[in-house]
This record gives structure tokens, C-alpha cells and sequence, in this order.
């Protein structure tokens, strides 16, 4: 590494020790948040795509990443979804989530306001990974203007909503044992 390079590089930690110095706080309380809706539990085996998933929201939502958290809170609801009907013979991998939740409450499998939370999250993710016209009414700019609240305040609360959920199905699919 040359001088200059060694330089860059102490200055980079230098303004890396700054930023965490000023977010720790605010990480601290969604952790703490975060607390609240985790069961402590020993060794966890799942498919392994979902569990990395679920660890990568909660981090993303600690670093204040609040549409990573999103995405992929509703990508691991979306699996859970999969599996259960899949592993009833109910529907086949790559199904349409939209589907998958309609036949989950067709056939009660999960409770109905868990569904209906899943299909609004889903309504919400969709702008985000679909490209949708700004006027569309999930998107994140129409929320905004129909809300009136500090954007990051929208994608903080829909990160906390997808995580609680998130967590709710994953308990809800956990065999002791």
C-alpha cells in the first residue's frame, strides 16, 4: 500500500469512527425494539436462504436500512408461505405470492390477519422490486404525499411492521423438538 493510500485509508476510519459514534443511539433503540419481538431460542435449522434472510433484516433494520429490512422481511414471509404449501402438496415453487397468500386462506393455514398483513406488505415491496408509475397508490412517493410525515419515518414503520410480521410467521412455523 503506498503513503498515499495509507492516508485515505486513516481518514476513512477516522470518519467511519464519527458515523457510528453519531448512529449509535439511534441503533441501540432498534435494537432494543428489536428485543421485543425475538423469542431466544437455542439452535434454529431452516432452509438456509431463509434463515440468512431473517438475520440480514434485522441487521439492515439496525443499520437503519429501512427498504433492504422490507424486502427482504416480505421475501421471508413469502418462503414460509411457499413451503407450507408446497409441503401440503398445495402449490409449486415460484407460485405468485399474491396466489400463495389466497390459497393459505383458502385452506387455513395460517391465520387470516397475518394474510391480510402479508398481502398489504406485499402491496407495499411491489413499487420497490416492480416498477410502478409514481402516481401508483403503493408507491413510495404517493404515500408520501397522501401521509405528510418525514419519508424515513413511512420506511422506518413499514420496516417494524414487515419485522413483527416476519417474525409472526416464523414462530408460527417453529416445531420444538
Amino acid at each position: 500500500m503506498s503513503s498515499f493510500d495509507t492516508d485515505i485509508r486513516y481518514k476513512l476510519v477516522a470518519a467511519l469512527a464519527q458515523s457510528d459514534e453519531m448512529r449509535r443511539s439511534e441503533r441501540a433503540d432498534r435494537i432494543q425494539w428489536l428485543s421485543e419481538h425475538q423469542i431466544p431460542l437455542g439452535v434454529v435449522v431452516g432452509p438456509m436462504d431463509t434463515m440468512a434472510a431473517i438475520g440480514e433484516a434485522r441487521d439492515c433494520f439496525v443499520e437503519g436500512h429501512y427498504i433492504a429490512s422490507l424486502l427482504l422481511c416480505v421475501a421471508v414471509v413469502e418462503h414460509i408461505i411457499t413451503d407450507s404449501l408446497v409441503e401440503r402438496g398445495l402449490a409449486n415453487y415460484g407460485a405468485p405470492f399474491i396466489e400463495a397468500i389466497k390459497i393459505a386462506g383458502d385452506k387455513n393455514i395460517f391465520p387470516l390477519e397475518m394474510l391480510s398483513r402479508a398481502d398489504h406488505l406485499r402491496e407495499i415491496r411491489n413499487p420497490f422490486t416492480h416498477r410502478k408509475s409514481q402516481k401508483h397508490r403503493h408507491s413510495f412517493g404517493n404515500r408520501f404525499l397522501a401521509e405528510k410525515i418525514y419519508p424515513k419515518a413511512i420506511l422506518e414503520r413499514d420496516a417494524k411492521d414487515a419485522l413483527d410480521l416476519m417474525y409472526a410467521f416464523f414462530h408460527s412455523t417453529l416445531k420444538i423438538g
